[in-house]
């Protein structure tokens, strides 16, 4: 197993339900939609991780008031119009690529001049590929030789339509000129490589004029001026990315512990997935395995049903896999003593 870890102290027993923190992108677009809608719009389970955190201070460096009160947060919208700019006012993504290019578009009608930084991390980052395609609407944009933080720019109230081809499947990108064409008059047309398409639904959730027709290849996606954003309540949907991994439940607890993790699950969130058209929910139910594997042994039990066991591991055309030297990220085939088959993936 690559880049094994290993435990030297587990904890002590315990009973204890775990909540799993709200999903990071889910979290940094709730704060900026929130900070542009009328009206107080409230978030249960928002990741208060530093990123989210960072882009709270930047909306309440745009003059947008904001409340954290325990798993809930507040934000106090003042409308499609309602940050307040100051000239050269300086914004700080710190490590966030999400919040310094997603926040790029939302400020290209700024009348005066916005210096946006970062971390030194973040600092050395390409961000050609959003002030690119943004300076097409009009704003005028000021970078380093390496096209990175810092930088400045300036707004225009007199923005223009644009047509643009996303071809890195960057969401960041993507989403960056959703905000700008939400700005602007006319309608602005975005073809996209497939990526995840978190504002794609916050969009379509707040029933903003926004279109996405999905092709094989790409998305098409027109956006049309927003003069209004609803308050958004949202109950944001845990990150799903614990559906990758799997872990040896002694290296942590000793395993007769009751043990319940809690989660809040919602359906598909990219496209392009095997996630789509199914419900996560459902998946998280139905492929929820516990195993106990043997080292340098043929005996994989289900611990998940033990009136059955694997008899055969095979992969797609039938050869047979040893159950100790399986490879990640592919897809076998379980063969059980009870007639079963199940076809699952095993994940790093």
């Amino acid at each position: 197993m690559p880049n094994p870890i290993i435990v030297k102290k587990k904890i002590k027993k315990f009973n204890k339900k775990i909540l799993v923190n709200g999903d990071k992108s889910l979290s940094i677009r709730w704060v900026l939609f929130s900070s542009l809608a009328s009206g107080t719009s409230e978030a249960k389970n928002l990741l208060l991780s530093e990123d989210v955190l960072a882009a709270i201070k930047v909306i309440k460096k745009l003059g947008i008031k904001v409340i954290l009160k325990k798993n809930i947060c507040k934000i106090y919208g003042k409308g499609i119009d309602g940050y307040n700019y100051k000239n050269n006012l300086k914004l700080n993504a710190e490590n966030s690529g999400t919040l310094g290019r997603l926040i790029l578009g939302l400020l290209i009608n700024s009348p005066k001049t916005i210096i946006l930084t970062g971390d030194k991390s973040l600092s050395k980052r390409d961000f050609k590929r959003v002030t690119e395609p943004l300076s097409k609407f009009g704003a005028k944009f000021t970078l380093n030789k390496n096209f990175s933080l810092p930088l400045s720019f300036k707004g225009t109230i007199d923005l223009r339509p644009i047509k643009y081809n996303e071809s890195k499947g960057s969401a960041q990108c993507k989403s960056s000129i959703i905000f700008g064409g939400m700005r602007t008059e006319g309608k602005t047309v975005i073809k996209a490589k497939k990526s995840r398409n978190h504002t794609e639904l916050m969009c379509k959730y707040l029933n903003l004029p926004i279109k996405v027709k999905n092709k094989k290849n790409y998305d098409l996606i027109k956006v049309n001026k927003v003069k209004k954003i609803k308050k958004l309540n949202y109950n944001i949907s845990s990150d799903i990315s614990w559906r990758k991994f799997a872990f040896r439940v002694s290296d942590y607890v000793t395993p007769s512990n009751n043990v319940q993790i809690k989660f809040i699950a919602s359906d598909s969130i990219r496209l392009g997935q095997n996630l789509d058209g199914g419900s996560l929910i459902e998946a998280a139910v139905d492929d929820l395995y516990l195993y106990e594997a043997k080292p340098n042994s043929t005996e994989v039990v289900n611990l998940t049903n033990k009136n059955r066991n694997i008899i055969k591991i095979t992969d797609l055309i039938g050869r047979e896999l040893d159950p100790t030297n399986l490879t990640y990220n592919k897809i076998v085939i379980f063969i059980y003593d009870d007639g079963h088959v199940e076809r699952q993936t095993i994940f790093n």
